[in-house]
């Protein structure tokens, strides 16, 4: 009944037969020496028809906000925390700092959306953005009056001396 080293089908009796086929060894050589016919159909060519223009601080500042503005729209309140931190520019670099790596990938997330915005608004294809993440020191909390006292000398002495004159005392007890 059954054919010798072929599979047969459980329910009408018959050979199986083998859907899966192996590319022969020259398809294969010929992808890998000519990978451009291959991925030819996914390679899109962004096209300008002029050079990159030059992008000033106030130019960034404004479309920065206008992107901001949509993202209000949209009530994405995680990506507004994020275009509302402090960033710099230079040399076409836009560098971003986040406070923490949540942060890094909630702008991910939204990264590229970000920059084709900016890029067309700006007309300069050049812009890229290079987040960076702050770590701020633990600030020392000041919880009594002698804390309070000392803290506003370090911003200003004047006030060591016009206690010394007034004969003032810290503790109110």
């Amino acid at each position: 009944n059954s054919a010798k080293g072929s599979l047969l089908s459980s329910s009408t009796g018959n050979p199986l037969k083998s859907t899966l086929k192996i590319p022969s060894l020259d398809r294969i050589k010929s992808t890998i020496e000519n990978p451009v016919e291959t991925k030819a159909a996914f390679i899109q060519v962004e096209t300008r028809e002029s050079e990159d223009k030059p992008v000033t601080q106030e130019l960034l500042k404004t479309a920065w906000d206008e992107f901001t503005i949509l993202k209000k729209k949209e009530n994405k309140p995680s990506e507004l925390v994020i275009l509302n931190q402090e960033y710099t520019f230079a040399d076409g670099k836009i560098t971003l700092k986040l406070s923490n790596p949540v942060q890094l990938d909630q702008l991910n997330g939204f990264r590229v959306e970000l920059l084709a915005f900016l890029r067309k608004k700006l007309e300069n294809y050049s812009l890229d953005i290079n987040p960076i993440i702050v770590i701020e020191e633990d600030k020392k909390m000041i919880y009594t009056s002698s804390d309070k006292f000392n803290h506003l000398v370090k911003k200003n002495p004047a006030l060591l001396e016009l206690k010394q004159k007034l004969g003032l005392d810290l503790d109110y007890s």
